[in-house]
C-alpha cells in the first residue's frame, strides 16, 4: 500500500506569502526611513499607516514612537526616533556573539572553606 502526504503546495503558498509580507514590510520601512530624512511628513504618515505595528500592544517601542510623533506633526521627534531605532538596530547587529570559556581546571584550593 503506497501512502503518500501531500500538501507541499500549500506549504509553498504559505512560505511565499510569508516571504511577500516580509519584502513589503521591509518596502514600508524603506519609505519611512527616506521620507523621515528628507522630512516629508506627509509621506512619512503614508510610509507608517502601511507598516502593521499594533498601537495597543507595543505602545513604547521606538517605532511606535515615531508614529506617535507623526501623528503629532512633529517631524523633528520623529527623526530622532527613527535614528535611535536604526542606533539600536545596527549597535545589536554589530555585537559579537557570546564566546563559551572552556571550564577551569581545579586547583585544590576552596575559597569556601
Amino acid at each position: 500500500m503506497d501512502m503518500r502526504i501531500s500538501g507541499t503546495g500549500s506549504v509553498s503558498a504559505v512560505h511565499a506569502h510569508a516571504t511577500s509580507n516580509w519584502k513589503k514590510g521591509l518596502e514600508g520601512f524603506s519609505a519611512l526611513k527616506t521620507a523621515l530624512q528628507s522630512g516629508d511628513l506627509e509621506a512619512a504618515k503614508t510610509a507608517f499607516a502601511g507598516l502593521h505595528v499594533p498601537q495597543s500592544t507595543h505602545a513604547k517601542s521606538p517605532l511606535a514612537k515615531v508614529g506617535q510623533a507623526l501623528q503629532s506633526g512633529d517631524v523633528a521627534t520623529a527623526q530622532t526616533m527613527m535614528q535611535a531605532l536604526l542606533d539600536a538596530r545596527m549597535s545589536k547587529a554589530a555585537k559579537p556573539a557570546p564566546v563559551a570559556q572552556p571550564p577551569q581546571p581545579a586547583t585544590g584550593i576552596s575559597l569556601l572553606a
